[in-house]
């Protein structure tokens, strides 16, 4: 053997050479050599001339036939990377006599098959080869070590093969879980990688993977941690929020040698774990990435990444955004790198944060989805056309680009794949959100197409207004019911009234279904157009839904709602002088508890776009950016803008803005209608006496007028009145200095004749009952009523 050894050593140079002396000595090898000596031709210094590379696959498929099964498994892991003429059919035999002879091949040598397969790129997942050696793997699942193991699941992983119940990773999972003690960083990283990148969940094996990747976290490289915050944050599990509080500190102080795809990587997976230190590790990212070229290295797809990342815990960074705006600004060509799904996951992203600008950040998007015209499918055409319009980007050349195609989809009987129910209410919505000025004149044939297309199965199955209901399986989902009545309420479309009575018809019969923000978008939308266009709604049937809503009120889903929508059940109710004293005993309960609750930053936890509905690719994508949040942002779009924390610790200026309108609504309808809870004035005063610093923006002049004068109606302005509602003398004098103090309760000479007289309305109340009040604080309120008279 040792004269074989010399001789090879004395072939290698010459080899090297040229192809003509390659071709000859590799001839005169035995079968056994040549595995050995295409390792060393494949991973020599230089890379392979691809005609010694041809001549290579030419005689190594020569002489396959003479090959034992282990020397037909080294030749396939020798040269899977080497590129060069006639590879697809070496690799072809190769796959052919593995599957023949899987069952004969020993573990080392099934892992370095499975992986010299799938690293060589060009034998297709079908292949025979891949379930033979899967069934052989399976057989001898414990006679496999560390490495073999390693390799063979990262090998399957890297086609998605082996996934699904009794699959290849399933049966290997108890094998892997007792090998994680013995496995190096890099291997551990490579276990989790291959079962986040085939979705199979072992809950036992992640639990101790997070343990064991936890203790490891000083010794990972970059990539390492990419991939083990990727999958834990995939699959989470009681140790997942351990090992990324260990992991936040780390990923700080590593990002200036991250390399860009784990930079965008991590971002992700901390922004999907929802763990309490994510938002500071997105802040640092935020400011790593405003230095000079740092964003410049991010590829397309990176950049839409981490724009999802901020995304979906809804935190807004200017500075980043600005950056962004520059950078595509200058960058024409990374706008012109994004395919249809990661334009549309960009553009998802902007409308989740409420961006409205700059122009810099949104105009290339719009351009961008122009230029894809027939490269778009009529699902991403409307869901990017949703997105842009709900940033108000949705101009009228590209509501024309996409015109015509959603025409013709909606035109063609719905395929598999095509465009359903759902997507076409939204699409839509999406119509209607866009400037009507700018809306080209084919819009509203297309929005009638829509709606009659939308409606047809409901006419059906439910009948007229007052008939029962069907049972079609493809009926309107409650969902799409209440968006669809919510866009025809804000936007009329001719001749939609059949529609609107079937989705009426839906609402009161099977409310049950709806979700609670759904009713009350429903419900509201049911009323407004029932004072806009009675025929469409009359009043029996705008009476069965205020009723449904006065019982959910007090005793159903609607008995713990946040200040959005209490603030749409209350407008409701006092739209139509509804007066059940039961109903709005609920709501001003709910208003004292939410006045009460303190103010927190707001980490949404959204779905994952592979969760979403109808979001095309998104199975797919590698991108991991995510889909629009449909129950939560597009029936409550002041939702979404609540929960975006825009880089300013725990201040949620937007949900204080919804408990300001929610509080003046609230306030204003009980006044109305005189309906005086003691518990909710004492706790106006309370929190008026320590408002949060939010707040200050949100209480203008006209909500100062509208509260003070409605507390004056309800007999509460004075001293005197809140001492017999049960309110100490301090909550009192707090209340009106903090309130006198505020910026929007500054006299001006600009303010509307209508808000000055209501609040002068309750300062006169407040003088007039301020007797019992100390004498600096009727010297205050006198001294405001004059200025303001």
């Amino acid at each position: 053997m040792l004269w074989r050894q010399r001789g090879m050593a004395a072939w290698w140079p010459r080899c090297r050479m040229g192809m003509t002396a390659c071709a000859a000595e590799l001839e005169r090898l035995a079968a056994h050599e040549l595995p050995s000596a295409a390792v060393r031709l494949a991973r020599g210094r230089r890379p392979l001339e691809p005609e010694t590379g041809a001549e290579l696959f030419s005689v190594l498929r020569e002489r396959l036939p003479g090959m034992s099964p282990p020397e037909v498994a080294a030749t396939c892991s020798a040269v899977p990377k080497v590129a060069a003429p006639g590879k697809r059919e070496l690799f072809a035999a190769l796959a052919a006599r593995l599957a023949a002879d899987a069952d004969s091949l020993r573990p080392e040598e099934l892992a370095r098959s499975a992986s010299g397969l799938a690293l060589s790129g060009v034998v297709p997942p079908g292949d025979a080869a891949f379930p033979a050696l899967s069934t052989a793997a399976a057989a001898r699942r414990r006679a496999f070590g560390a490495d073999p193991l390693v390799q063979l699941l990262n090998a399957f992983a890297r086609l998605r093969l082996g996934a699904g119940e009794g699959g290849l990773l399933e049966a290997f999972a108890p094998e892997a879980q007792a090998w994680l003690p013995e496995l190096y960083p890099r291997e551990l990283a490579l276990v989790a990688n291959a079962y986040a990148r085939t979705a199979v969940v072992c809950g036992d094996l992640f639990g101790e993977l997070s343990v064991r990747a936890r203790r490891l976290i000083p010794e990972l490289e970059p990539q390492d941690m990419s991939n083990l915050a990727n999958a834990i944050a995939k699959f989470g599990g009681p140790s997942a929020p351990a090992f990324f509080a260990g992991l936040a500190p780390r990923v700080v102080a590593e990002l200036p040698r991250l390399m860009p795809q784990h930079l965008a990587c991590v971002t992700w997976a901390f922004a999907r774990s929802h763990h309490g230190k994510a938002p500071a590790v997105l802040r640092a990212v935020s400011r790593h990435l405003r230095g000079p070229g740092d964003l410049a290295r991010l590829s397309a797809q990176e950049l839409v990444n981490v724009l999802s990342a901020y995304a979906r815990v809804r935190l807004g960074c200017p500075g980043l955004l600005g950056g962004v705006a520059d950078h595509l600004a200058g960058r024409p060509d990374v706008v012109r790198a994004m395919g249809p799904v990661d334009l549309l996951y960009a553009a998802s992203s902007l409308a989740r944060l409420g961006v409205r600008g700059p122009a810099g950040l949104l105009a290339p998007l719009a351009a961008r989805a122009k230029a894809l015209g027939g490269r778009l499918g009529p699902k991403q055409a409307i869901y990017l056309l949703h997105a842009l319009a709900r940033v108000r980007h949705a101009d009228a050349s590209l509501l024309g680009a996409l015109e015509g195609r959603l025409l013709g989809a909606l035109g063609r009987a719905r395929g598999e794949g095509g465009p359903s129910r759902s997507d076409w209410v939204v699409a839509l919505g999406a119509y209607a959100a866009a400037d009507p000025d700018a809306a080209p004149a084919g819009t509203s044939r297309l929005c009638k197409g829509i709606v009659e297309w939308c409606c047809r199965e409901t006419h059906q199955d439910l009948g007229p207004l007052e008939g029962g209901r069907g049972g079609s399986a493809d009926e309107m989902s409650p969902l799409d019911t209440a968006l669809l009545l919510r866009t025809l309420a804000n936007t009329w479309i001719e001749e939609s009234e059949p529609a609107v009575q079937s989705l009426v018809n839906r609402l009161v019969s099977d409310h049950a279904g709806f979700s609670a923000t759904g009713l009350l978008v429903a419900t509201q939308a049911a009323v407004q157009l029932h004072l806009s266009r009675h025929d469409c709604v009359p009043s029996r049937a705008c009476n069965q839904i205020l009723d449904l809503l006065a019982d959910e009120l007090v005793s159903g889903r609607l008995t713990d709602l946040d200040a959005g929508d209490l603030r749409m059940a209350a407008w409701a109710l006092a739209r139509m002088e509804h007066v059940r004293a039961d109903s709005w005993a609920s709501v001003t309960a709910q208003l004292t508890r939410i006045m009460c609750e303190p103010s927190t930053e707001v980490l949404d936890a959204a779905v994952d776009c592979a969760d979403g509905p109808g979001i095309p690719g998104a199975a797919t994508s590698e991108s991991g950016a995510e889909s629009l949040t449909r129950e939560t942002d597009d029936l409550h779009p002041q939702a979404r803008a609540a929960r975006v924390s825009w880089d300013a610790g725990s201040i949620d200026v937007a949900g204080m803005e919804q408990l300001v309108q929610c509080l003046s609504l609230v306030v204003s309808s009980c006044a109305r209608m005189l309906l005086q809870d003691k518990g909710m004035i004492v706790s106006i005063y309370r929190w008026l006496g320590d408002p949060p610093q939010q707040a200050s923006g949100s209480l203008d002049y006209a909500r100062l007028g509208i509260l003070t004068a409605s507390l004056a109606k309800l007999g509460a302005a004075g001293c005197s009145d809140a001492a017999l509602l049960g309110l100490d003398g301090g909550a009192f004098r707090g209340a009106w200095t903090g309130l006198l103090g505020l910026p929007g309760a500054q006299a001006s000479d600009s303010a509307p004749l209508g808000d000055l007289s209501l609040f002068l309305l309750g300062l006169s109340h407040a003088v007039a009952g301020s007797a019992p009040a100390p004498a600096a604080l009727r010297a205050l309120l006198c001294s405001a009523a004059s200025a303001h008279a």
